[in-house]
């Protein structure tokens, strides 16, 4: 397996913070009346079309990389299925493409990269595991603590957020380009 490590702390937390404010952007557009109204096709996309694309990129991964076990093929997979809204940027912000369609994408690549995420720790944890038995009980124990704690603390950290932001609009405390302060909040907690 490749191995990369960041030598400056300041270097991370540039694409910490970087990320943080693209992916807050990227779901404060998001129309929730209309995403609750035609949220099929969505749905479709994240939970056929997602695990498809895993899959067969799992085995395309394992038939091009003779080198690689099945753990590692599903890794790369899972670093390369999550859609990018800035590679369906044409289509995302083009008045001509239905506003279903749209909001679709808009949705599904705001939401791959959470899904993502928890299957790439899972096929990390295998790899690490196939290579080191030993290992197994840490890998397992992060991998849980990983997809248990981590969308636990963004379910909550999001609820209360918005929350704040819908009373502050309210009281007209805060303007539209306030609401990325938010996404502060969530690095720094």
């Amino acid at each position: 397996m490749l191995e990369f490590r960041l030598e400056h702390d300041a270097i991370h937390l540039l694409a910490e913070l970087t990320l943080i404010v693209v992916l807050f952007t990227d779901a404060s557009r998001i129309d929730l009346k209309l995403f609750c109204r035609e949220h099929d096709l969505p749905v479709r996309l994240l939970t056929i079309g997602l695990p498809l694309c895993i899959l067969m990129g799992t085995i395309a991964a394992w038939l091009l990389f003779p080198g690689f076990g099945f753990w590692q093929a599903a890794v790369l997979a899972a670093i390369v299925a999550p859609t990018d809204a800035a590679l369906a940027h044409a289509v995302v912000t083009n008045k001509l493409a239905p506003t279903r369609i749209r909001q679709a994408i808009s949705v599904e690549s705001g939401l791959n990269d959470g899904i993502c995420l928890p299957l790439f720790l899972i096929f990390l944890c295998g790899a690490r595991v196939a290579e080191h038995l030993e290992t197994t009980s840490y890998w397992v124990q992060f991998a849980a603590m990983q997809i248990g704690i981590g969308p636990l603390v963004g379910i909550c950290v999001g609820y209360i957020g918005g929350k704040l932001i819908e009373r502050s609009a309210i009281h007209k405390w805060i303007r539209t380009a306030g609401t990325i302060s938010v996404a502060g909040f969530r690095w720094m907690g």
